[in-house]
């Protein structure tokens, strides 16, 4: 099996969020059946169950499955980011320069190709004594639901390869991840007059100021190789340009290393933003 074209193959397939501006129809239904006929063609047992309309996870197990021997699952996620303001078509898949250009060619439909063309080919082998499977997962972009839904179900395996980009480095963990949002409250009021509201956005200012002077310096500080890290993503305030707004909400997305105190970091997020 030639592993760059069934890159080509799996780029092609939109598997977007439903609700990304991308063309098709985005979810990760088509490429989870492209994905499970390619495995069940080849000596697996393909479920899938849908975790959402329109977004299943993938399992697949050995028809001939050794029942006394180990299970090593391969599992890369369906889903990719959204296609939005790409500045090349999406799921073309060109080669330029020795690299393979597409949403999702990284993350992770490059190591999904390796491993099914890795799967295909052990199928064949005789002297493989131990079990080795294939998940792939859905919504992983922005929650990892689909792999949150897998463990709830009782899946179970004995060791997990996990495709995610990491330069071709193993690494046994990920970062911690910490989201949570901030809303300030104003009082509305015509704009030719903001003397008479609060403007929410205004109060928003001063939060970010503090999270940035004051808390982003102690989450730094909780871990061992100061690689904690802070940053503002999402910011939506006001709803016409004549009106003082009376709100502001802010989404920030915090990640850990091992060993963090989080519930330490949370209470002194609270104490920075009781100033306002």
């Amino acid at each position: 099996m030639d592993v760059i074209d069934l890159l080509r193959q799996l780029i092609a397939i939109n598997s977007c969020p439903p609700d990304a501006k991308a063309p098709g129809v985005g979810g990760e239904g088509p490429l989870a059946d492209y994905v499970g006929r390619l495995l069940a063609a080849n000596g697996f047992r393909v479920e899938m169950h849908e975790i959402a309309p329109g977004r299943p996870n993938l399992t697949a197990l050995p028809r001939k499955y050794l029942p006394d021997q180990p299970l090593l699952v391969l599992e890369a996620h369906l889903d990719t980011v959204s296609a939005e303001n790409m500045v090349v078509d999406p799921f073309r898949a060109e080669i330029k320069d020795g690299r393979m250009f597409g949403r999702g060619a990284c993350d992770t439909k490059g190591t999904m190709a390796a491993m099914l063309a890795a799967l295909v080919e052990v199928t064949s082998s005789t002297d493989l004594h131990f079990n080795v499977g294939f998940v792939g997962t859905a919504h992983e972009e922005g929650g990892g639901v689909g792999a949150r839904h897998l463990v709830e179900a009782g899946f179970k395996a004995d060791a997990v390869l996990v495709g995610e980009p990491t330069s071709l480095q193993p690494v046994v963990a990920h970062k911690g991840l910490l989201r949570f949002a901030i809303t300030t409250q104003g009082r509305a009021c015509h704009s030719s007059r903001p003397q008479q509201g609060e403007n929410a956005i205004d109060r928003m200012w001063a939060v970010q100021a503090d999270l940035y002077q004051r808390f982003e310096p102690f989450w730094q500080a909780l871990s061992s190789q100061g690689d904690n890290t802070l940053s503002l993503n999402t910011i939506r305030g006001g709803s016409f340009i004549n009106i003082v707004p009376d709100r502001c909400r802010i989404e920030v997305d915090a990640r850990y290393e091992p060993g963090t105190d989080t519930d330490k970091a949370l209470s002194e997020l609270k104490a920075v933003l009781l100033n306002h």
